[in-house]
């Protein structure tokens, strides 16, 4: 099973901790790990799931040295503020609430709706969902929670159930994953409200 925050080792020795898992939105697959920096390991790093060797109470075992690491990209997140796509060309906009309407008459405040947030990743595959600890999960808009863990089989790479924490007491959640709907960077939508769902 693979957990958010175990620690991740190569031949010779650990490199630093699971973060996030690069995943199929549409088989639920694991593709790829994202490794956080430590101390054999400078960057954040994507390592695609082949390169895992073992796993076992100590943490994920790579087939890999350390120095193999340059060979894997490095993983980074990007949030961009896109313009809507129909907005007035004459509209030069200081803040996602106002902006200001040049014109021939002088300068007025006019309210525009907000910008559109867009996600991007670079190191893994564009059309892959990038989920961790701390991802929302919704049923339909209502919030169900924050992603606390994830488990996975080793032998498919596919994801079993989401660990799902909800609360300032941190109650959790089991979600199998046929409960699962779709995912994206930023969020998880499932087929079940939070009282349905078993606590562990």
């Amino acid at each position: 099973m693979y957990r958010v925050n175990q620690k991740v080792f190569c031949t010779d020795g650990q490199i630093g901790k699971l973060i996030k898992i690069a995943v199929d939105p549409k088989t639920y697959q694991l593709t790829d790990l994202i490794i956080d920096k430590g101390f054999l390991q400078k960057k954040v790093r994507a390592i695609p799931v082949t390169a895992v060797k073992q796993i076992d109470d100590n943490g994920i075992h790579l087939s890999l040295s350390s120095q193999a690491l340059v060979n894997y990209p490095e993983y980074r997140e990007e949030k961009v503020l896109a313009p809507l796509p129909d907005r007035d060309a004459r509209i030069q906009h200081y803040s996602n609430e106002s902006a200001r309407w040049n014109s021939v008459a002088g300068v007025a405040w006019t309210p525009t709706p907000p910008d559109t947030v867009q996600y991007f990743h670079t190191g893994v595959g564009a059309n892959l969902a990038v989920i961790g600890q701390g991802t929302r999960v919704y049923y339909v808009t209502e919030p169900v929670g924050q992603i606390d863990g994830l488990a996975i089989d080793t032998d498919s790479h596919r994801v079993n159930s989401l660990i799902v924490r909800w609360g300032v007491l941190g109650r959790r959640f089991i979600v199998p994953i046929h409960l699962i709907d779709r995912m994206n960077d930023q969020q998880v939508y499932i087929l079940a409200p939070r009282q349905d769902l078993k606590a562990l």
